[in-house]
């Protein structure tokens, strides 16, 4: 009989990171939907999302985030998704699950914050959005959202 190995995983590894992310839309001057998206230094296109802190429901931390993160303030509206990955830049891995609302955008200055290592923000017509985003979860999530502004 072998000698059972011992497992030497941290408890951050099995911790789940919690988050929310918002697909920001507005109506421009003719009407038209946008989408607001956020590009970090060195970074692609993207959609803004960030940790719950302890206590906080999605809706608060989702105007939270998108306020610090872009300047802009809203209503949330709908789920668009709820997705799960690995974060594979960080040592060791960590699963995080991201849950993704429409948020109506009603007032504010973009302002990226550069403490963020946000660089440029950049309102987008909906449909050439899909266009802009690289990752294919973050196309997939914008898509969904995108049928449910447009109905």
């Amino acid at each position: 009989m072998e000698p059972r190995r011992q497992t030497t995983q941290k408890s951050s590894r099995k911790t789940l990171i919690q988050a929310v992310g918002g697909i920001i839309y507005r109506a421009d001057h003719n009407g038209d939907i946008e989408v607001l998206l956020m590009r970090k230094r060195g970074g692609y296109w993207t959609l803004p999302k960030g940790k719950l802190k302890q206590g906080e429901d999605d809706n608060t931390a989702l105007t939270r985030e998108i306020a610090e993160e872009t300047g802009i303030n809203g209503s949330v509206g709908d789920l668009v998704q709820t997705v799960r990955y690995m974060t594979p830049r960080r040592q060791p891995p960590r699963r995080k699950q991201v849950t993704y609302y429409l948020f109506h955008a009603e007032g504010g200055v973009l302002c990226p914050n550069r403490t963020e290592q946000i660089v440029q923000l950049r309102w987008f017509p909906i449909r050439v959005t899909l266009k802009r985003i690289q990752r294919r979860r973050v196309r997939r999530i914008i898509a969904l959202a995108i049928d449910m502004i447009t109905l």
